[in-house]
């Protein structure tokens, strides 16, 4: 049965390795790394945010601080993600794209 907690990562930018310092494959072949990476103080609104896309389908979007691979400091990214369903209506994949946010800019 596959796991049905984490939405395989299929395709990324290789321009994400510069944002973030982890590859496509790093991210591809660990899904725990986009978790443990995010700044504690912003977990939890992760979660929930994740959680209600995954309930109502409903595209969204994220901020949150990423602690870079190689340099000792977070960036802050913006993130919006639409869920592509399959047929019987479970979410297969996201389409997402993210860019850097100059500082905390959440609303």
């Amino acid at each position: 049965m596959a796991n049905r907690r984490f939405v395989p990562v299929d395709r990324g930018s290789p321009h994400v390795e510069d944002i973030i310092g982890y590859s496509v494959e790093d991210v591809r072949n660990d899904a725990h790394i986009w978790i443990k990476a995010i700044h504690p103080d912003d977990l939890i609104q992760m979660r929930d945010t994740t959680r209600e896309m995954f309930r109502s389908k409903i595209p969204g979007k994220r901020v949150y601080r990423f602690k870079h691979k190689h340099r000792d400091e977070y960036v802050w990214l913006e993130d919006y993600l639409v869920p592509i369903m399959d047929d019987t209506g479970w979410i297969k994949e996201f389409y997402a794209s993210a860019h850097i946010r100059a500082k905390d800019c959440r609303a």
